[in-house]
């Protein structure tokens, strides 16, 4: 029991770290469950990598709380944008979560994305320049950033590193690029989560499968481990990108998919 839950903190300690730098959370997860896989019933586990996400999700809610706030006229214009922007990933992820399970969630399709995505930040996270405001893009140029969000579902992309580069190709700054990809996280990150639950639901309501104590167990100790970690890489990613460029992020990625090519 003591080494599951240890497993658990691990997995919520590396979501907690890779949810919001742009090194995809996912694949990282998913990488880590083929050298140490936690001991989940089999239906649980699709469940359990979004959900505990939402430890992630919780930790950006501080950072946001002045924009929480929809009395404000400015406030509620800003989600609006951000509701339409969600939309493509949203339709995306409905259309394809279960052939994204089926066919895609392969150490070879995320080493492909790691250095895929490795290149890009290495040419493309260092133009200078851009809004500084992330609202101040329109509406259409910010339903293209969603647009980019939506490539995150292919594992190993990252969802916050597919959002940033669409962010600085459409007109932002480094900072701002990455402020909008925190509000795009809540909706995505929370209708994802509510998919899956849904699924999860159903199943457990038909017998299909039964999600056991242990179960629960472990996702609560991964996600409060998420939780506390990402406090912590909030901050960094925004004071890091304030003084640097994404290069160092995009060497990161591609080393990574080279070495799952290596061992797969």
């Amino acid at each position: 029991m003591l080494a599951d839950l240890l497993l658990a903190l691990l997995y919520g300690t590396v979501q907690g770290i890779t949810e919001w730098l742009p090194i995809s959370s996912t694949g990282h997860l998913l990488l880590l469950e083929t050298r140490l896989p936690l001991p989940l019933t089999a239906q649980f586990r699709p469940f359990f990598l979004v959900a505990v996400q939402l430890g992630s999700l919780l930790a950006l809610l501080p950072l946001l709380r002045p924009q929480l706030d929809l009395r404000r006229p400015e406030i509620r214009r800003l989600w609006g944008k951000v509701a339409c922007a969600v939309v493509p990933a949203g339709l995306c992820g409905l259309a394809l979560d279960d052939f994204l399970d089926a066919h895609l969630s392969t150490p070879r399709i995320i080493a492909a994305a790691l250095i895929g995505y490795g290149v890009l930040f290495l040419f493309l996270g260092r133009r200078p320049g851009g809004l500084r405001d992330p609202f101040a893009l329109s509406l259409p140029r910010t339903v293209g950033v969603g647009c980019f969000q939506a490539l995150a579902l292919i594992p190993g992309t990252s969802r916050s590193g597919a959002t940033i580069l669409g962010g600085i190709l459409l007109g932002l700054d480094r900072p701002a690029a990455a402020r909008l990809s925190f509000f795009l996280a809540m909706p995505t990150m929370l209708a994802a989560a509510g998919l899956r639950a849904a699924k999860l639901s159903l199943a457990l309501a038909a017998g299909e499968i039964a999600a056991t104590s242990h179960d629960w167990l472990l996702l609560t100790a991964a996600a409060l481990a998420a939780f506390a970690v990402s406090h912590a890489a909030l901050r960094f990613l925004l004071d890091f990108v304030s003084r640097h460029s994404f290069a160092a992020f995009g060497i990161y990625r591609i080393l990574l998919g080279c070495a799952v090519l290596a061992v797969v």
